[in-house]
């Protein structure tokens, strides 16, 4: 701790006052602070060649207070010349200033904020855990950043998606930087992002059991989450994108819901079908008698003009439905989540048939690719169709 605040000290003194020697190699020297080596450097320029003793001692003042405006401007001997003198932790409450007008002013989604702030947050954990934390923002290197995604991903055990993740937000930062002229070039455009496997998601499907299971004891017990569970099953909607869903919204007699851009997850708007049997619990529950600037499932699943949080949902099913003594206890182990519900429901649509365009559609998926990928393993055997065709 001692030692860290020393370090401290020497980034904010950064440089002792210009001074001018004669002796047997006449120079102006002065100490300042290096953060490569993290202490102060003496550094010393010669002043021979100006002339003799008398020319010498009348311009070393002079030369002596220019090189003490320079040090005072954030000048530093041991950067190049064509490298930014902006500090490491004023670059990242630039970026912060930024994004926090940009959320302000409804151009950053509140997801995308808070996870920039996250990212930020983490970003001065790694710094501040160095050995020798990085004082300059020219010091962010690709280096540093690889550094940086290894701690991320080995040390803290964060999945491929998540290390994908931190690459864009730092091309993002650097971007940022290089426009404001603080960085001279981005220095994680050239870090190359984990392949991912077309695979599906790791978490588990129900069985037609279980789905059926948990919809039963939810009629009985929870009919408030289980409209939850039905729009996420059969209007594949996002728990980022559910909590936010009002009232005027939806629409009962097109058996509709409009998500719009400003919260759907590629910020496109779109109308996702509502099924009959979803209609009627919402009718059932009195939902549509609120006003329409009324959040569906507010705060504590309340209908009410008071936001809740995406989390809530995922939350709920740890404390109350796969937990010991909850609604469906046989779940634990299982991999089931709340979100396995949209996975669940994507498959079983495409296992009764109903065509891959309308599925890709209903599940706002930007690639037909995307939605295939539900498919696989469901037609394992060949097709009647094809085992007698023939070009004859």
């Amino acid at each position: 701790m001692f030692l860290n605040q020393k370090s401290q000290v020497k980034e904010i003194l950064r440089f002792t006052a210009p001074k001018y020697r004669e002796g047997t190699e006449p120079c102006i020297y002065f100490y300042a602070y290096d953060p490569k080596s993290q202490a102060m450097k003496r550094k010393r320029i010669k002043i021979a060649h100006l002339g003799n003793l008398k020319e010498r001692k009348r311009r070393a003042p002079i030369l002596c207070q220019k090189f003490m405006e320079l040090l005072s401007s954030g000048w530093s001997p041991w950067i190049d010349d064509d490298c930014p003198h902006t500090g490491f932790n004023e670059a990242i409450e630039m970026y912060v200033t930024y994004i926090t007008r940009e959320h302000r002013n409804k151009s950053l989604k509140e997801s995308s904020f808070k996870t920039y702030n996250s990212y930020i947050k983490m970003l001065r954990i790694y710094n501040d855990s160095r050995k020798k934390p990085i004082v300059y923002i020219y010091e962010m290197t690709e280096k540093f950043i690889t550094d940086f995604l290894d701690w991320i991903h080995y040390e803290r055990g964060n999945t491929y998606r998540t290390y994908n993740n931190y690459i864009n937000f730092f091309n993002t930062l650097c971007i940022f930087l290089v426009k404001k002229k603080i960085l001279s070039e981005n220095p994680a455009e050239d870090i190359h992002k984990m392949k991912r496997t077309q695979t599906m998601k790791t978490r588990n499907n129900f069985t037609e059991k279980d789905l059926r299971t948990l919809f039963q004891r939810l009629e009985m017990h929870d009919k408030k989450y289980l409209l939850a569970c039905y729009f996420t099953y059969y209007c594949f909607i996002r728990p980022n994108e559910l909590y936010r869903i009002k009232i005027g919204d939806i629409n009962i007699e097109q058996q509709t819901v409009f998500i719009s851009a400003e919260i759907s997850k590629n910020s496109l708007d779109a109308t996702v079908t509502i099924p009959q049997i979803v209609i009627e619990l919402i009718k059932e529950l009195g939902i549509m008698n609120k006003s329409k600037d009324c959040y569906v499932f507010g705060q504590h699943f309340k209908t009410s003009k008071t936001i809740g949080h995406n989390k809530m949902f995922g939350n709920y099913w740890d404390r109350f439905i796969s937990k010991e003594g909850g609604l469906c206890p046989e779940f634990k182990g299982k991999g089931y989540c709340f979100y396995s519900l949209k996975g669940t429901g994507i498959t079983t649509m495409l296992k009764k048939g109903v065509p891959s365009i309308i599925v890709r559609d209903q599940a706002r998926h930007q690639d037909i690719t995307t939605t295939e990928i539900y498919t696989k393993g469901r037609n394992l055997k060949a097709p009647a169709l094809l085992k007698d065709y023939c070009n004859d």
